[in-house]
């Protein structure tokens, strides 16, 4: 069995789960599917450990 396979196989059954949103009414749901993917985006951005930059003034 492939790596990828393995990973990504619990994920497309994830994304393809309509029942996960069920509860939430249908444009509460819209919001929902467009803001939360770049809201975890940026907090993963902002929490990453970044590397100091030195000014070469």
């Amino acid at each position: 069995m492939d790596v990828g396979t393995y990973v990504s196989d619990p994920l497309k059954r994830e994304a393809s789960d309509a029942e996960l949103l069920a509860p939430l009414p249908g444009w509460l749901q819209a919001i929902v599917i467009a803001l939360v993917p770049p809201a975890v985006t940026f907090l993963s951005g902002r929490q990453a450990r970044h590397t100091s930059r030195i000014s070469q003034m």
